[in-house]
């Protein structure tokens, strides 16, 4: 009886260990072809993936079309590094970790015919296209075909030595029933977080700008759009933009026809503003143009002063830009004749100093003429010092008796504050002066001096320009020599500021010492100093 019950359990071990095995083996072959359907399906995507993108190449940018929804995948600059060190170009655009991402299509109401929900898939015979040397145009179309119904044709048109971009629509109309549709475009950035990589956030947009009829200018910062969900405006011409610093991506706004904005946050993730046209109707076979204009580049002015109003505003010349852009002007027409931006800020930092020698030599005589008058009014000072009022009357009478304004020796500086502030943001904001060499050490003016040479000659300058001050001829005040210790101050603050920044205030000091002396010389015989 016993061997018996052993035999049964025996027999039902085997039994199980065999059901344990074949149902292993199914699991085994069962995740195999699951394993294998997944490799082929992403081999099949790969494959897909690269027959999809089509190569554009001119002789300023390289330029990445989707031909899913034919959009702009990625763009890069090729006249632009993306540090000074890596001769690697710039990337401007990357739809890889959806940083940004450039939306442009066309919206039908017949949904029957057109579906936008769904990925379309546009086709081109050409997959690589290159301005050759010679041509000064370059078009890339891509196809459309829908149900038999809908016929598009999407024309990119590259210039050459541009950076905007043209857009054409040419869409035909089969179907019996006339078409009712809009054309929209916009632009998403991926609002920055700290959770965000590196290579996301080197390649992040600063500020958002827009223009349109009722303000021809508006900017704000991206991180400001956290607060703000929505906003919504009709306007007929306009633009749309993402900046950072020196570069730009945007899209023109058709100026015919009335066009609806959007900017809309989304979950505080993500920015996007987009605008679409009015409708337009084309009938059974009839055909429809429609263009519109996409940036993605520097922010050169020339180029951006021509291709919309406003526009170049996006480059930050502060209160006194009306001053910045014949300044900058200047400077380009200096960097055409010695080719060297350094150079060109040496010599349009003299030619600034000299135009402003007589309001230096007014500030000059003012201020020794006040220092001449200090023992009387220290005189009167302390005679009338317990009677305000008297004291004031006698310091008037004395000023008029000496036919000198008290503030006179204050407007020449104010005067000149407006060039040198218009000259410090034209030098920080300038996109020609990033990665431009200068001599020797500089290899890039918009960057800091990476020996700290030229901020310590800049002190020097500072200190020696204190020396020969017409303060300097008489008798120092506590508060002057307190003063007198401002280079070392100056110097540790420019250790930070950009070189070509540091070379204009060196140069103008320079230039400064050399207008004392000569005023100084020439003054000495008529005033004894």
């Amino acid at each position: 009886m016993r061997l018996k019950h052993f035999f049964l359990i025996f027999i039902l071990l085997l039994c199980s260990l065999f059901l344990w095995k074949l149902w292993t083996i199914k699991l085994y072959s069962v995740s195999f072809k699951k394993t294998q359907i997944q490799y082929d399906i992403s081999e099949q995507k790969n494959q897909f993936n690269k027959i999809k993108i089509v190569d554009v190449k001119t002789d300023v940018m390289d330029v990445k079309i989707n031909l899913f929804n034919g959009e702009i995948y990625q763009g890069r600059l090729l006249n632009y590094q993306e540090q000074l060190t890596r001769f690697k170009k710039l990337e401007l655009i990357n739809q890889k970790h959806d940083e940004q991402k450039i939306i442009s299509g066309l919206i039908c109401n017949n949904d029957h015919i057109f579906n936008l929900k769904k990925d379309v898939l546009y086709k081109t015979n050409v997959m690589h296209f290159k301005m050759l040397n010679g041509k000064k145009i370059l078009f890339v179309p891509i196809v459309l075909d829908i149900n038999n119904n809908l016929h598009i044709v999407k024309t990119f048109i590259f210039k050459k030595g541009s950076y905007d971009i043209g857009i054409e629509y040419k869409i035909y109309n089969h179907n019996i029933h006339p078409l009712s549709y809009y054309i929209y475009s916009g632009l998403k950035q991926k609002l920055s977080s700290s959770n965000v990589n590196s290579d996301m956030t080197s390649n992040q947009f600063e500020n958002i700008a827009y223009s349109q009829d009722n303000e021809k200018y508006k900017k704000c910062l991206l991180s400001e759009m956290k607060n703000q969900q929505y906003i919504h405006y009709v306007t007929q011409g306009g633009w749309i933009a993402l900046l950072k610093k020196y570069f730009s991506i945007a899209w023109f706004l058709n100026n015919s026809e009335k066009n609806t904005v959007h900017i809309t946050n989304k979950n505080n993730q993500d920015v996007i503003f987009w605008y679409k046209t009015s409708h337009c109707v084309i009938f059974p076979e009839k055909k429809s143009i429609k263009r519109t204009i996409f940036w993605f580049g520097p922010k050169i002015q020339s180029q951006m002063s021509h291709i919309a109003p406003y526009f170049d505003c996006t480059i930050e010349y502060g209160w006194f830009w009306f001053l910045s852009k014949p300044l900058f002007y200047l400077l380009n027409i200096l960097h055409d004749f010695v080719n060297n931006w350094g150079y060109a800020i040496i010599l349009i930092t003299c030619i600034i100093r000299v135009i402003t020698y007589p309001l230096i030599k007014s500030q000059y005589l003012a201020t020794i003429k006040m220092k001449l008058l200090q023992p009387e009014i220290h005189y009167i000072k302390q005679k009338f010092k317990n009677d305000r009022k008297k004291l004031n009357e006698k310091i008037l009478k004395l000023y008029q008796k000496s036919n000198i304004n008290p503030f006179s020796g204050l407007l020449p500086i104010l005067l000149q504050m407006p060039v040198f502030l218009a000259l410090y943001y034209m030098l920080v904001n300038t996109v020609e002066l990033r990665h431009a060499p200068f001599i020797f050490w500089i290899n890039d003016l918009s960057a800091q001096d990476p020996l700290y040479i030229l901020p310590v000659i800049m002190g020097i300058t500072i200190f020696i320009m204190q020396k020969t001050a017409p303060s300097n001829y008489f008798p120092l005040s506590l508060q002057e020599k307190i003063i007198n210790f401002s280079p070392i101050v100056f110097v540790c603050f420019f250790f930070w500021f950009p070189s070509g920044l540091v070379l204009y205030y060196t140069i103008s000091n320079l230039v400064t010492i050399l207008q004392q002396i000569v005023i100084h010389h020439t003054l000495k015989n008529h005033i004894k100093l």
